[in-house]
């Protein structure tokens, strides 16, 4: 992992895993925590914005969402985040709606 000290990283994808902070979560995530907890690693829609609207940021499934598995994880100390959200107007093009996000890499 030497690369990761030299280059920005981006980690993106459906990670089958629930939201730690869910406000319906039944089963701890552990997978997915790792990532919450590293010091350098951000999010792309963050746990205070996910909470004030969770049901707008649901990836899956796309006929009608009732739980996020998709996420964008980024190094902060590298990449500066813009905007992100959740793609709704992708419709069928997958069984999960993809996330977005807009970044700046920082020099």
């Amino acid at each position: 992992m030497e690369w990761s000290k030299a280059f920005p990283v981006i980690l993106m994808g459906n990670f089958n895993s629930r939201s730690p902070f869910a406000t319906e979560n039944e089963e701890e995530e552990k997978t997915i925590e790792l990532f919450f907890n590293c010091v350098d690693i951000e999010e792309a829609i963050s746990r205070k914005r996910y909470l004030e609207n969770e049901s707008h940021f649901f990836t899956f499934d796309t006929g009608k969402p009732y739980e996020r598995l998709d996420y964008i994880f980024y190094d902060k100390t590298k990449i500066r985040l813009i905007e992100s959200d959740v793609l709704r107007e992708a419709k069928s093009i997958s069984d999960h709606l993809p996330v977005w996000m807009t970044f700046v890499l920082i020099e």
